[in-house]
């Protein structure tokens, strides 16, 4: 919910403000939404941050580009890995110390 509203509002900040309250309000642990605090970095599913535009306006080669569905683009895959292993990571961390 937190990685689609991130992309939706394009702000970590403010997705975190919107779903952090509710969050706690349904009884999750805050110790679990320090966790998964990566978890709000979406700009990568839908390519229109400015980044990533303009490199694939600027390779040459041609591997970096948009599939024919919008979110079948090159930054997809290494997107999602970091954020899965970061929200992983994040989790351990918290069990571990908190």
């Amino acid at each position: 919910m937190l990685f689609l509203v991130s992309k939706l509002v394009n702000s970590q900040a403010a997705a975190l403000a919107a779903i952090a309250p509710m969050g706690l309000q349904l009884g999750v642990e805050p110790k679990m939404l320090i966790a998964f605090f990566p978890a709000a970095y979406g700009y990568f599913v839908l390519p229109t941050y400015p980044s990533d535009l303009a490199c694939i306006g600027f390779d040459r080669s041609g591997t970096t580009k948009i599939g024919r569905f919008i979110i079948n683009h090159s930054f997809i895959i290494p997107g999602l890995i970091g954020v899965i292993c970061s929200c992983i990571t994040g989790y351990l961390l918290v069990t571990t110390f908190m």
